[in-house]
């Protein structure tokens, strides 16, 4: 599956697109937001600054600067990919370097009148809320349309809503869905059987999938999003999320179809658990039906990865003393390592 370059004109949507594709379970990466992309001196290439670390962005300081994104960062993230779709949400002046690296580019179409509602909506920088800048933002998108366009590029309409924009974008790189199971209410719940973290666990447990078809057979879905735990009322299977301590065998490495979590703690020492719970993530798709996001035998009570986007305070606490059992997930060949990628004890 191809490496897949998601760009378009400031308020086009790049950075909500990568929450919403890492929330349905796919590898995404917004590319201003990791400390990947940043502010460069035209003249001398010397990096200046990072994201909402520019100085005042005058008229003549950006004449004199570009954004870019690290062309050394998407060659390794290509690398990384090991046949599954990864998903580069943003832009930059070197984006002439970048496309021939991806097999994929959308551009985000979108109009002045989108551009200038979006740019006063508050986000986590204020880009374009200048005279200068929304002007530039603005004949930008007018240029660079054309110019991918020219290249061939698929268009995806970005003045959509969210679900749709983001629908729209996996049929067009043709990411297909299979039928799990039936809510109470007749609604269907599908799953992208390849590439999502919800086929992931399917594959590693077997009985999980009828386990899915059951619960989603009890509940009555009218859009909202459904993120728990159900307890089934008998021993369904067995969690291999554990608790361990000092006299545990530890390696870390990174799962299949995971690579935004980075590397996670697995033991060597002990055996999954019998369990009772099934835990749950479904969210309406724009068509009616729901996407099966995940999925897995256990309660909902993990933090996220020290490695992940979403990581808290509590994660290093956390999975400084649970591990997944060795064995019980499919790695990526080659990821696995006994030096813990966080400090081995808590902040």
């Amino acid at each position: 599956m191809p490496l897949i370059l998601i760009t378009g004109t400031s308020t086009s949507g790049k950075s909500t697109i990568a929450k919403e594709l890492l929330k349905r379970g796919y590898e995404a990466y917004d590319t201003e937001h990791n400390g990947v992309s940043g502010w460069y001196n035209k003249k001398t290439g010397e990096r200046v600054a990072g994201f909402n670390e520019a100085p005042e962005r005058t008229a003549t300081w950006l004449s004199r600067h570009e954004w870019r994104i690290s062309i050394d960062w998407v060659t390794q993230i290509a690398k990384k990919a090991h046949g599954n779709p990864v998903f580069l949400c943003g832009g930059g002046a070197d984006e002439p370097e970048i496309r021939p690296l991806c097999d994929w580019v959308i551009w985000l179409r979108t109009n002045e009148a989108t551009i200038r509602r979006r740019v006063v909506i508050p986000r986590d920088h204020d880009y374009g809320t200048k005279p200068h800048e929304l002007a530039a933002a603005i004949e930008n998108n007018k240029q660079r349309e054309a110019e991918y366009r020219k290249y061939r590029a698929t268009i995806v309409d970005a003045t959509q809503p969210l679900d749709k924009v983001v629908d729209e974008i996996l049929d067009k790189v043709g990411i297909t869905y299979e039928q799990i199971g039936q809510s109470k209410n007749n609604v269907s719940v599908v799953y992208d059987p390849r590439y999502s973290h919800a086929a992931t666990h399917l594959d590693d447990t077997p009985e999980l999938k009828g386990l899915v078809a059951e619960v989603v057979s009890g509940m009555d879905l009218r859009g909202q999003i459904v993120a728990t735990d159900i307890d089934m009322g008998r021993a369904i299977g067995t969690c291999d999320v554990v608790a361990v301590d000092d006299t545990d065998e530890i390696v870390y490495a990174m799962r299949k179809n995971r690579a935004t979590d980075g590397l996670v703690p697995f033991t060597k020492t002990r055996k999954p658990e019998p369990c009772r719970y099934v835990s749950i993530q479904l969210t309406p798709k724009t068509d009616g039906r729901y996407e099966l996001a995940s999925a897995w035998i256990g309660e909902w009570d993990d933090e996220p990865f020290p490695e992940a986007p979403d990581a808290t305070d509590k994660s290093i606490e956390y999975w400084n003393h649970h591990a997944f059992v060795w064995g019980s997930q499919e790695i990526v060949p080659g990821s696995e390592t006994t030096v813990c990628p966080w400090p081995a004890t808590e902040p």
